[in-house]
């Protein structure tokens, strides 16, 4: 009896210590939570590629960075540091990739949606992209995280200066459009339903 309350004792103490040790682990490196916020950014000496085109969709685009102009949420913290990042050339077109590197963070995402709007020289081509924001530097305390940009590029004459800025957001403010295909089994998926409803209706009436 001796023996078996010592092995007891022992095991209970064995049981206490690995709490012990899982406590202080989870004091010494707390959970991080992803980031939660918005920024605004611009972009400078963006052109056309090749250079002097009229913006539009399906076209690529170099710049030479830029830097945050405004922040909401965590990334407030951005103000205690540089502000400055940069992004190399993109192509405004579905699924295409897009990215930005800074002391604080880097990104990359797809393209999910473009327009264009003309009126008289003025053009706007706008578009949208989703990806994943990994925190570094000044924002080092929260985990990576999904986000979205939303971009607008300007151009008041012909193959003239292109201004261009674009809005932060995690948690994303946009959704992915559908693919083609997704629509189209979509479509297909429908189709073979009404079908089989209309071939059910007929059994019914042929067994009445």
């Amino acid at each position: 009896m001796l023996k078996f309350t010592s092995k007891l004792a022992a095991a209970v103490l064995a049981i206490g210590l690995c709490f012990g040790s899982l406590a202080r682990t989870a004091q010494a490196e707390p959970v991080m939570s992803s980031i939660n916020g918005t920024f605004s950014a611009g972009l400078n000496n963006v052109k056309t590629s090749p250079t002097g085109q009229n913006i539009n969709v399906g076209l690529t685009y170099t710049n030479v960075g830029g830097s945050v102009q405004g922040t909401s949420g965590d990334f407030d913290g951005l103000w205690g540091g540089t502000t400055s990042f940069t992004m190399p050339t993109f192509t405004v077109a579905m699924g295409e990739d897009v990215s930005f590197n800074a002391d604080w963070g880097s990104f990359v995402g797809d393209v999910v949606a473009t327009s264009f709007q003309l009126s008289g020289t003025n053009r706007v081509v706008n578009f949208s992209v989703l990806g994943i924001f990994t925190p570094s530097g000044d924002l080092s305390a929260y985990s990576a995280g999904a986000m979205s940009l939303i971009f607008a590029l300007t151009q008041t004459t012909s193959g003239g200066a292109i201004g261009a800025s674009f809005s932060a957001a995690s948690p994303p403010t946009v959704t992915p459009v559908p693919e083609p295909m997704s629509l189209s089994l979509l479509g297909a998926g429908l189709l073979a339903f009404g079908m089989a409803r209309r071939a059910h209706r007929r059994d019914q009436r042929l067994d009445a």
